[in-house]
């Protein structure tokens, strides 16, 4: 990886470079590049060289998962380590925080990882800086990006994740939602697939026009004047299509939102 912009490193932007530098690349200046190509040129025949600088402390600080299959080899084999007190004195893993977690906590607990987690991949100082609500093609990811985050997620949850779950949990509020499902510390309630598909719809509001904007806008407030009818309200004078939503199935429901708030 050349430290220039220019030629094969011309198209990367500053969050590709942090991800190589974390793989522990380290870019090569011209005079180093050029000694590296003298070097070569005076080396026996046929020997096989790759013009890389490697970061050898950044390598074997890395999880072993986390190193590139090409690397590997080329550091020590890991120590085996013993232990002399209980599991616990290692420091619990995250699904066993969890776990010992009030439920009002483990959310929490979670969307922190996620954020602290997708800070990362983005090369953000900060977790903090991460918008909980905004999707995450909307804050920069790319196809990488989302390889790398549901690489780190799977990790922390030790869990394999699904390949498209960046995609099908667009924000780290649904992200974490997601997990703790996955880890097993909450029911899916009956009403999940429908937030789902509401944070699918948030995701995308940055695509629409502003006349479609209004138009959503004016559809939600009468779909949430409807869902805040108090229950007695609601079935003394309930309309035709509040008894078939009671009724629908969530199919159904997914086609009341996609036709009524205007999303197909």
């Amino acid at each position: 990886m050349w430290e220039e912009t220019s030629g094969m490193t011309g198209a990367l932007a500053g969050t590709d470079r942090d991800r190589l530098t974390r793989g522990g690349l380290v870019p090569l200046t011209t005079e180093q590049g050029m000694t590296l190509l003298d070097t070569a040129l005076e080396g026996p025949a046929g020997a096989a060289l790759v013009a890389a600088k490697l970061n050898m402390a950044v390598l074997r600080a890395a999880d072993a998962a986390q190193t590139s299959p090409l690397l590997r080899g080329l550091l020590p084999a890991p120590k085996r380590r013993t232990t002399t007190g209980p599991a616990e004195d290692r420091g619990p893993s995250l699904v066993r925080q969890l776990s010992d977690q009030q439920p009002h906590e483990r959310r929490k607990t979670l969307l922190e990882a996620v954020t602290r987690h997708v800070a990362d991949v983005l090369a953000l100082d900060s977790r903090d800086r991460v918008d909980v609500e905004r999707g995450f093609l909307q804050m920069g990811f790319d196809s990488l990006m989302a390889v790398e985050l549901r690489n780190r997620l799977s990790r922390a949850v030790d869990q394999r994740l699904p390949s498209t779950v960046v995609f099908d949990h667009p924000t780290p509020n649904a992200m974490a939602e997601f997990l703790l499902q996955q880890v097993g510390l909450i029911e899916p309630s009956d009403h999940q697939p429908v937030l789902d598909e509401i944070d699918k719809a948030e995701a995308s509001l940055s695509t629409i026009t502003p006349e479609a904007r209004a138009n959503l806008a004016r559809r939600l407030e009468t779909f949430l004047q409807k869902l805040n009818e108090p229950e007695s309200d609601a079935s003394a004078a309930a309309s035709p299509v509040t008894t078939d939503l009671k009724s629908a199935t969530d199919d159904e429901v997914f086609d009341f939102i996609d036709n009524e708030l205007g999303l197909s």
